[in-house]
């Protein structure tokens, strides 16, 4: 089958789990035997055009729906069906309205919106008025669809509210690289040597984008709050709108608080494998990749428990707690008080993802695509 893939970031262009799907799934279908194209945004330092790891490449300039319409536009004589990733279909609908087009919804814009009302979260308004438009996107482009693939349950109840009916929708899981996660302990020890870790010290890491639902101040006060753990070390691996705030927040910290920024894909095991503890405080979730990367590291997360997060969760890999900073340092002293527990959490975990490979994804998405096909 020829499938095209319309997403925003593409390697080496990251921005979280999005992108890191789309990647996995891409490589997981041409290993299946599919012909793979993906338009994305311009990435620095990429060719505009490309054959990477086998998929076909096509990276656009200028604002990226209607830039991803029109460069869809070009290659649909080559596709059998398009599979948009939200409103990164949005373009491509408004234009070629009737070809074979999957839409997979990582979350809806207004299920985080609501998130963020609900919990009274900080939005700037340009923020928030950016969401309300992003949520008639998304309304738009699962209603035009032909079918939508929800990546939890969470996510298809929530995109039930655009008015689709529920037959339209199937839920297939993210999955994971567990080979990918396995880091030598040579690597770990050299990148904690180089990051100034001892031995002694406990590395309580948060790994994702730095931005308002993610909840990291929580994380932060958490660890301020924690008396007597001058060995708890805080590392905050990523970047995002917010990053200045947060690293206001943690200046109580001092030395105990690293700011690492964005890294490269390649590295981003390493940095799982030198962290002791993984916390995930976010809000909201469409699923979660962060729990399902921790498990594959054979680290113990700590996570929000709020829907999307906890369907990817493992009873006995960590705990859940609600997403408050009270709650947050409960379970911290718990299992930074027990090595043995953190040793457990992560053996489980690592068990418990064995069977979540790629392969098996773009199956599954396969079979979706052949449905819509046989349809028409």
């Amino acid at each position: 089958m020829r499938l095209l893939h319309l997403q925003m970031d593409y390697p080496p262009r990251m921005a979280g789990g999005t992108t890191i799907h789309t990647y996995q799934l891409a490589k997981a279908e041409v290993a299946e035997g599919h012909e793979i194209t993906v338009i994305a945004a311009v990435a620095k330092g990429a060719p505009l055009d490309e054959v990477s790891e086998g998929v076909h490449v096509i990276r656009v300039k200028g604002a990226y729906t209607l830039s991803s319409g029109r460069a869809a536009t070009k290659v649909l004589k080559d596709i059998d069906i398009v599979h948009g990733h939200g409103t990164c279909t949005r373009g491509h609908l408004s234009r070629n309205k009737g070809f074979p087009t999957v839409v997979k919804m990582h979350n809806t814009w207004l299920g985080e919106l609501e998130e963020h009302v609900k919990t009274g979260s900080p939005l700037p308004l340009s923020r928030k008025a950016a969401m309300r438009l992003y949520t008639r996107m998304d309304r738009y482009c699962v209603k035009h669809a032909d079918h939508v693939i929800a990546i939890s349950k969470l996510v298809r109840d929530e995109t039930l509210r655009y008015g689709i009916p529920e037959s339209k929708i199937t839920v297939i899981y993210n999955g994971i690289d567990l080979e990918r996660f396995n880091v030598p302990e040579a690597k770990r020890a050299a990148l904690r040597k180089k990051l100034g870790y001892t031995d002694k010290d406990i590395v309580v890491s948060y790994i994702g984008r730095v931005e308002p639902h993610k909840n990291i101040p929580s994380l932060v006060q958490a660890i301020i709050s924690m008396k007597g753990h001058e060995d708890v070390k805080l590392m905050v691996v990523g970047d995002g709108n917010v990053m200045e705030d947060v690293q206001a927040q943690a200046a109580p910290l001092k030395e105990r608080a690293k700011f690492v920024g964005m890294i490269s894909y390649d590295d981003i095991p390493q940095y799982y494998a030198a962290s002791d503890i993984i916390v995930f405080p976010s809000i909201y979730e469409g699923l979660g990749n962060v729990v399902l990367e921790a498990m594959a590291s054979c680290r113990p997360i700590l996570a929000s428990d709020v829907n999307g997060i906890n369907e990817a969760f493992v009873k006995g890999t960590g705990y859940l707690f609600e997403p408050n900073a009270a709650a947050i340092k409960e379970k911290l002293e718990e299992v930074v008080a027990d090595e043995g527990l953190r040793r457990t959490m992560g053996e489980k975990g690592r068990k418990a993802v064995a069977a979540s490979s790629w392969r098996n994804v773009a199956k599954r998405t396969v079979e979706v695509c052949k449905t819509v096909l046989d349809r028409q």
